[in-house]
């Protein structure tokens, strides 16, 4: 059955709020992990340690080896994994060669019987979408949105699945300045979200998805309750990232934005340095990190220049000229 849209939006009721608060105070030190072989273990380390490109390149050979071996389900598999990884590292060239790899391979799926087939559906237009907003173009958004992202919201036949798509229609929801649209799919997301039984090994999943709700809620313009979830979950958001991976990057970036909104630029200044300090322990694509570390100085200084370190942001400006010349 499809959930109601606005029936109950997560947040919006006191209740909601202490639900969440309660899943997220489950200690992370038993968090289950998936059964990896040494070479995705590796991969994932590198990940963990700030090295997306080496991490991205071991994943690419373990993939050849399943393309070299046959095994079409492992292709598929490992396909997923390095688009994703590549997603997350904003390695666009890298999505766009492999995303058809993947939507072909579940396109092979499609005639199969159900659920294989119908989570073919899903999953293959889930890396079409995916593709359409990393490539920018708000008419290629437009249309897949419209023959792959019904109005309606999909069933949730997949917890994961569930959750990314509609994250995903939020974020392009929001490019094409349709606000109310892209929190109604915030809301979808959160309510799935909020009905895990499994915290402990869905934490860094939990995390992402829940850091991403508050970015949009708050590009949306839904600042009391983009701050309300951070209130709930910002620590928890915190502790279950690693330092030097993109996604504490983003989460800090976005922390500093929404604090700014809320009228503490001090503590905006704070977050915007964390994220600095994490974008220096990663090693990305050159352009990538040309273009982060310039929006995040130049929201540190801003937000440094609004709490009156007048100081800080002079360092700010030398260490930004030390870096052009480097």
């Amino acid at each position: 059955m499809t959930p109601a849209r606005t029936a109950h939006p997560l947040l919006k009721l006191p209740f909601a709020l202490i639900l969440l608060s309660s899943l997220l105070q489950v200690p992370l030190s038993d968090a289950a992990a998936p059964a990896l072989d040494p070479r995705q273990t590796k991969a994932y380390q590198l990940y963990g340690s700030g090295d997306t490109i080496a991490s991205i390149q071991e994943l690419k050979a373990i993939l050849a080896e399943s393309v070299k071996a046959g095994d079409q389900n492992a292709v598929l598999s490992h396909a997923q994994e390095l688009v994703d990884v590549c997603t997350r590292a904003l390695d666009v060239n890298c999505v766009q060669a492999e995303t058809g790899r993947v939507t072909d391979l579940f396109a092979k799926k499609l005639n199969e019987p159900f659920p294989v087939g119908a989570m073919a559906r899903i999953w293959g237009t889930f890396y079409i979408g995916n593709l359409a907003y990393l490539s920018g173009d708000p008419n290629q958004m437009t249309q897949v949105l419209d023959q792959f992202f019904p109005s309606y919201s999909d069933s949730p036949n997949d917890y994961v699945s569930y959750i990314r798509r509609h994250l995903l229609v939020a974020h392009m929801r929001l490019f094409l300045h349709q606000p109310r649209e892209a929190i109604e799919a915030v809301n979808d997301a959160l309510s799935m979200i909020a009905s895990t039984t499994d915290p402990h090994g869905w934490r860094f999943f939990i995390a992402d998805w829940l850091s991403q709700c508050i970015v949009i809620l708050t590009d949306a313009g839904d600042v009391p309750r983009a701050a309300g979830l951070y209130d709930v979950s910002g620590n928890f958001l915190a502790r279950s990232f690693s330092v030097s991976t993109p996604e504490y990057f983003y989460f800090r970036l976005e922390e500093a934005d929404l604090l700014l909104r809320v009228g503490n630029p001090h503590a905006a200044a704070a977050a915007s340095q964390a994220a600095l300090d994490s974008l220096t322990r990663q090693k990305l694509q050159p352009f990538t990190e040309q273009y982060l570390e310039a929006i995040t100085r130049n929201g540190a200084m801003f937000n440094l220049t609004l709490s009156g370190h007048v100081k800080a942001v002079n360092q700010f400006l030398r260490a930004g000229q030390d870096s052009i010349r480097g």
